[in-house]
């Protein structure tokens, strides 16, 4: 006859298991202990964890000693945006959004689209329900979401003022422009 608190070691370890394998993702696990993967690295290694000090969480932008930057799962300690050189300019914001949205559910509504180079909001961003909507690098919505669920049949475009040869109305802005046009928008208004 077992223990009570063998008993007790399978129920726990059965009730980790399916926690474990909804979905594939450990969804309901805490963030990896960051402090105890920075005392178990190796004194040579070529990266120990940057963690925050307050919640012992892996932060989202890791470097290298080398000065190489990159991004990582706080949960699962992995890479989600390769390493790139020391000078160059990332972020890790939408990357870090991207896994928060996709842990609190097994079909979230909005994932961000981010560039792999540097980790910035693309221009163009879509929901499941086929909404799109533009966004600056920072992922703040600029002007109207268009799409399936949206009834706009036309959108006012802002590229007839960057270059008056295209057409002034379009079934959907060109979001890169779109992004340009508001920043030097508020260069104008900062200076």
């Amino acid at each position: 006859m077992a223990s009570s608190s063998a008993v007790a070691v399978v129920v726990a370890v059965a009730v980790l298991a399916v926690v474990q394998t909804v979905d594939g993702r450990n969804r309901l696990n805490p963030a990896i202990n960051c402090s105890r993967m920075v005392q178990q690295a190796p004194h040579d290694t070529p990266w120990v964890p940057q963690c925050n000090d307050t919640t012992n969480e892996m932060l989202p932008l890791q470097t290298k000693k080398d000065g190489t930057k990159f991004c990582v799962d706080k949960y699962v300690a992995s890479v989600v945006l390769d390493p790139i050189a020391p000078d160059a300019s990332i972020t890790c914001d939408c990357v870090a959004a991207a896994v928060e949205l996709r842990r609190s559910s097994s079909k979230p509504l909005f994932v961000p689209d981010c560039d792999p180079a540097t980790g910035l909001y693309l221009s163009k961003q879509c929901n499941r329900r086929k909404e799109c909507w533009c966004s600056d690098p920072t992922g703040r919505q600029i002007g109207l979401k268009w799409g399936a669920t949206v009834k706009l049949s036309m959108i006012p475009s802002v590229a007839a003022e960057l270059e008056p040869h295209r057409a002034a109305i379009q079934s959907h802005p060109n979001c890169d422009a779109l992004v340009k046009y508001f920043a030097r928008a508020m260069e104008r208004a900062s200076a």
